[in-house]
């Protein structure tokens, strides 16, 4: 089993925002997207998207954060974290 890659340099960070860095990763043909941006208000976000079928993203949490819980969404699993 080879060992998943990452691509800091992929043509999807050349249309990133100014204050977002967009990184590529790939494992024996599948692959997606992974975005990371901060807004005006100082919120940081963590983006996953053009995920091939058969990817699985997990999120942890340590006691006293607000759990991180699942919603489904497109062709993925979005990660909502907030408290209710």
């Amino acid at each position: 089993m080879k060992k998943p890659k990452v691509n800091t340099r992929c043509v999807a960070n050349y249309y990133a925002s100014p204050s977002e860095r967009i990184v590529e990763f790939s494992s024996n043909e599948k692959g997606g997207l992974i975005s990371f941006r901060e807004n005006e208000d100082g919120e940081f976000f963590v983006q996953l998207y053009r995920m091939d079928n058969g990817i699985f993203v997990s999120v942890t949490y340590d006691e006293g954060q607000a759990e991180a819980k699942p919603t489904k969404g497109g062709n993925g699993i979005l990660i909502s974290q907030g408290v209710e």
